[in-house]
């Protein structure tokens, strides 16, 4: 994504003498195994925006859960204005004015955008009825304030990923709350989209709202944030002005001096391994013509909207091609169905992790190794040993945090979900890798890992498709780039000829 960074200029002074609105003292969480949170401490003071920031793991998620009443502490007290509350569910924190976005958006698919935002606290007239026009007029005013245009009767199946995420905020909205905790906001909002949001808080926190705001984006902080609580390993590191932080600071706070490892020279390409030529879907995308070859990473790049996400969808048999040829190493192939495509020796990584991604109430181990369960059978059927120590092996070249491999997927952090979803595709014999925002809500050493797996794919001789709309991301992975504006490619750059001014002009005006 390429959200402008949040207009510079001195933040808006915070007074910490005085009473916090929300504090949370010497909070300590534990779960079999695992010390989550060991005697962390957090304040919020009215008309704050201020960033809590941490590894995956680091304890920001739980942190997060004990704040919103869905995790209750082993240990410590929670403080709103000064009065000292225990809350024994989301409901108790949602009635105290406590209001979480999720990472992963929250709404009923099958039911419309509009009955998604009041879902459980409907606009009723004095006789009872829902009052459909007074909600319509409601929940348009609330994306008003996004300055955002939404068809209020559609379904949100029918909603992308980024989309949804401006559907929670609108809810959020409406509930005027007293404490905003946002998890990765812009993680899958346009450019657009992040700078009218980072607009909607501060106008937000001007009416003295609290703002709690978690982003590994880290460009972000500084302009936005006037105060900033480092977590690693289930402690807190401290709370720093923002101001006195620069983005190497926060490195080294967050990841304890883990540094993103650079990617290596272009290795040397091999003959074409993916080839498009013509690809078309109605409505959506027009004849797309590209290949990757054999040890080289394609980055497709463009705004919400403009067919990045569906050209891999198409790829991998979950879309319908209007037109077009889908070659593999020299040879045309008709790819209706995913299956098709893993014969064909595809993997896609998909960007909604929950919903195509993992299945969240199913073990790592089962994640890991149920899409290729022919490799683990033995004389007398299928090897349970075999399968754990397949698993166990992929968690640690990938490092996911979990006390086993028995572990509910579901349980874990956004960004070891997706190393799992990465664990599964490399059981498989794959040649041609398609990410979907690979790193999309990971933490600063997380996506190094991710990144050193991309060139060790590389290496082996396999071809790598990646969407991504994080500008830092494509300049650090791509050996060449094509940019994409309403379904049409807009500009191709290679590593001589790529900089972050032309990816951008080239995503935004075509040119």
């Amino acid at each position: 994504m390429f959200p402008e960074s949040p207009q510079e200029g001195p933040q808006r002074e915070i007074n910490t003498s005085c009473q916090a609105l929300l504090a949370l003292n010497d909070i300590r969480k534990e779960y079999p195994g695992v010390v989550a949170l060991d005697d962390v401490s957090f304040d919020l003071m009215e008309g704050e925006i201020h960033a809590l920031l941490g590894s995956n793991g680091a304890g920001k998620s739980t942190l997060i859960n004990v704040m919103s009443g869905a995790v209750v502490p082993e240990a410590g007290c929670i403080t709103i204005n000064g009065e000292l509350i225990a809350f024994r569910s989301p409901l108790e924190a949602l009635a105290a004015g406590i209001h979480v976005i999720h990472q992963e958006p929250a709404l009923a698919p099958d039911l419309s955008v509009l009955d998604n935002i009041f879902l459980g606290r409907e606009i009723r007239t004095r006789s009872g009825e829902i009052d459909r026009k007074a909600e319509k007029v409601a929940a348009s005013e609330a994306f008003s304030k996004l300055d955002v245009e939404f068809d209020l009767d559609i379904l949100v199946a029918s909603l992308g990923f980024g989309q949804r995420q401006l559907v929670e905020i609108a809810k959020a909205i409406l509930e005027s709350p007293r404490v905003l905790i946002l998890d990765e906001p812009t993680s899958a909002l346009s450019e657009s989209e992040s700078t009218k949001l980072f607009s909607l808080l501060k106008s937000m926190v001007e009416q003295n709202v609290g703002v709690i705001y978690v982003s590994h984006r880290l460009d972000e902080i500084a302009p936005l944030c006037s105060r900033a609580t480092v977590l690693r390993d289930g402690h807190s590191i401290g709370t720093f002005p923002t101001e006195e932080l620069d983005r190497a600071r926060l490195v080294s706070l967050i990841s304890g001096n883990i540094s993103m490892t650079e990617m290596s020279e272009l290795a040397k390409q091999g003959e074409r391994l993916l080839e498009i030529k013509g690809l078309s879907c109605v409505n959506i995308f027009d004849d797309v013509s590209f290949s990757v070859h054999r040890g080289e990473t394609l980055v497709l790049t463009g705004l919400i909207g403009s067919g990045r996400t569906e050209i891999l969808e198409t790829i991998f048999g979950l879309r319908e091609a209007s037109s077009g040829v889908i070659g593999i190493d020299g040879r045309a192939l008709k790819i209706a169905t995913p299956s098709d495509a893993i014969a064909a020796g595809l993997a896609l990584i998909p960007e909604d992790r929950p919903g195509q991604g993992v299945a969240l109430n199913l073990s790592i181990n089962d994640n890991i190794t149920l899409p290729s369960l022919k490799r683990f059978l033995g004389y007398m059927g299928l090897s349970a040993s075999k399968q754990k120590a397949h698993s166990v092996q992929k968690m640690s070249d990938l490092s996911i945090r979990a006390i086993s491999e028995k572990d509910r997927t579901g349980s874990l952090s956004g960004g070891n979900q997706q190393k799992v979803v990465l664990a599964k595709c490399l059981t498989t014999n794959t040649q041609i890798f398609l990410f979907d925002e690979p790193t999309q809500g990971i933490d600063v050493g997380g996506k190094a890992e991710i990144y050193a797996l991309i060139e060790r794919l590389k290496q082996k001789g396999c071809a790598v498709l990646v969407v991504s709309s994080d500008l830092e991301e494509v300049l650090h992975i791509a050996d060449r780039v094509l940019t994409l504006k309403n379904g049409s490619i807009t500009g191709s750059f290679d590593r001589s000829t790529m900089s972050a001014e032309q990816i951008v002009a080239a995503i935004t005006h075509g040119v």
